[in-house]
């Protein structure tokens, strides 16, 4: 990996720790069954949410190296930030939740 490729671009992401995240948060708060817990959150992330204007903005900032090919696919419709309010899915992410 080159330098500085983690502050910048898709490698930046949070993903490997988001699940440890998830995992500590239901330990220390959690009433539910973790099986439920996840279940939903894998729903919500692969079936897709609602773009927050949080969202399309950071997309906005970073989008010329969004358009890399490594990541277009991943965060852009058709080449471009998603709408707000427009539904935002990540079945790759959700994918990496039931793992």
């Amino acid at each position: 990996m080159k330098a500085g490729e983690q502050r910048v671009g898709h490698r930046a992401c949070t993903v490997p720790s988001t699940p440890a995240t998830f995992d500590h948060v239901w330990r220390n708060y959690g009433v539910l069954r973790y099986t439920k817990v996840m279940r939903s959150a894998t729903g919500a992330v692969g079936g897709g949410r609602p773009v927050a204007r949080l969202h399309h903005q950071q997309t906005q900032r970073v989008m010329n190296y969004l358009r890399s090919p490594a990541t277009r696919d991943l965060f852009l419709h058709k080449d471009q930030s998603p709408n707000i309010c427009g539904m935002f899915r990540d079945p790759e992410f959700a994918a990496t939740l039931r793992r």
